[in-house]
């Protein structure tokens, strides 16, 4: 059986605020008595008890050290959307691009003529891509992306028929798709900062 000793001693003894200690007396949740010491009615606790209590704590700390990661990656995603519609833009989901245009928007289409017939459908344009999600400005940062070899996502090139030794650059639906996450992960401030152009 344990030694019994105070409230303060317990916090200072286990690194526990005094104010928890008393909250788990409280509550019931840590076993203990009342005793006369020096005059004043105190907490009398067991230390075999508190170290019970806290085991406890720190074994559904490491079993649900997952579940809390993935529960703050959510909040992050939802402070997100909330900011985003704060500003007044869409929150980002991860979905193809637009296949029409309104007409008050006036893209720059760098290229003449259709998407080439090897690339699958829902291909677009480097310049189509930027303007569809409001990227142009941060061209630079992307397509220093696209070209590093070890990402795996290169363009898709060809050369343009109105100047051979120019090339048009492209992009398959998954290329945009993991160019969008890649951005929303490691620079999310192009979806709400000024761009590096």
């Amino acid at each position: 059986m344990g030694e019994y000793i105070t409230a303060t001693e317990a916090s200072r003894r286990y690194h526990i605020s005094e104010k928890t200690i008393r909250t788990w007396l409280k509550t019931g949740k840590l076993p203990a008595h009342k005793a006369r010491v020096d005059g004043l009615d105190q907490w009398q606790i067991n230390t075999e008890e508190i170290e019970q209590v806290i085991a406890q704590k720190h074994s559904r700390i490491d079993t649900t050290g997952i579940v809390l990661v993935e529960m703050q990656r959510q909040i992050d995603e939802l402070r997100a959307e909330i900011d985003a519609l704060k500003q007044g833009r869409e929150p980002y989901t991860a979905q193809p691009p637009p296949t029409t245009r309104s007409e008050s928007v006036k893209p720059t289409i760098a290229h003449p003529g259709a998407i080439p017939e090897e690339l699958p459908s829902g291909s677009q344009h480097i310049q189509d891509f930027l303007a569809a999600y409001d990227l142009k400005s941060h061209r630079r940062r992307i397509i220093g992306y696209m070209d590093a070899p070890s990402n795996g996502l290169q363009f898709h090139s060809f050369q343009k028929a109105n100047r051979p030794t120019e090339t048009d650059r492209f992009l398959t639906l998954e290329q945009q798709e993991a160019l969008l996450e890649w951005l929303h992960a490691h620079h999310p401030d192009v979806f709400t900062g000024p761009g590096d152009d």
